[in-house]
C-alpha cells in the first residue's frame, strides 16, 4: 500500500504533486523499491538531516523541545525566537523552508519530474536563483 502525505503548508500542492509522481515511478518500475535494510538506512539518514533543522528537531526530540520551552518561558515570552522579525528567528524559518525545498528537489530527481529545482544537497533557492529551470536530462 502506498499513500501520499504532505505536512508542509508552504509547499503542500507542489509536494503532493511530486509525491504522486514518485508513487507512479515506483508502481511503473522506474524506481526499484529498496529492500528493508536499505530503506532503514535511508530513513535514518533522513532523520539525521532533519535533526539539523531547529524547527524539525523541536518536533522530533522531546528533550530539545522542552529545553526550548524552558528558554522561552524564562524570558516571559520575550525571547527572540518568539519575534517573527528577529533575524535569528527568520534564519530558523528559512532553514526549514530550504530543507522542504531540498526534499522536494530530491523527490523530483528520483521520480523524473518534468521540472527541476536542484538537488537535495543544493537547491536553486540555496544558490540564490530566482526561479527553477526545465530539466534537460530527458
Amino acid at each position: 500500500m502506498m499513500f501520499i502525505y504532505s505536512y508542509d503548508f508552504e509547499t503542500q500542492l507542489l509536494d503532493t504533486d511530486v509525491k504522486a509522481w514518485l508513487c507512479l515511478a515506483h508502481l511503473s518500475g522506474d524506481i526499484e523499491l529498496p529492500d528493508k535494510d536499505e530503506m532503514q538506512r535511508w530513513n535514518a539518514s533522513c532523520v539525521l538531516d532533519a535533526m539539523q533543522i531547529t524547527a524539525l528537531r523541536r518536533l522530533m526530540d522531546s528533550t530539545y523541545c522542552q529545553a526550548w520551552k524552558n528558554l522561552e518561558e524564562s524570558h516571559d515570552g520575550e525571547h527572540w525566537s518568539e519575534d517573527a522579525m528577529d533575524l535569528r528567528n527568520r534564519k530558523f524559518q528559512g532553514d526549514h523552508f530550504d530543507y522542504q525545498l531540498r526534499c522536494i528537489a530530491r523527490d523530483m530527481q528520483d521520480s523524473k519530474y518534468p521540472f527541476d529545482i536542484g538537488t537535495f544537497s543544493r537547491s536553486q533557492r540555496k544558490r540564490g536563483a530566482a526561479s527553477a529551470s526545465r530539466d534537460d536530462r530527458q
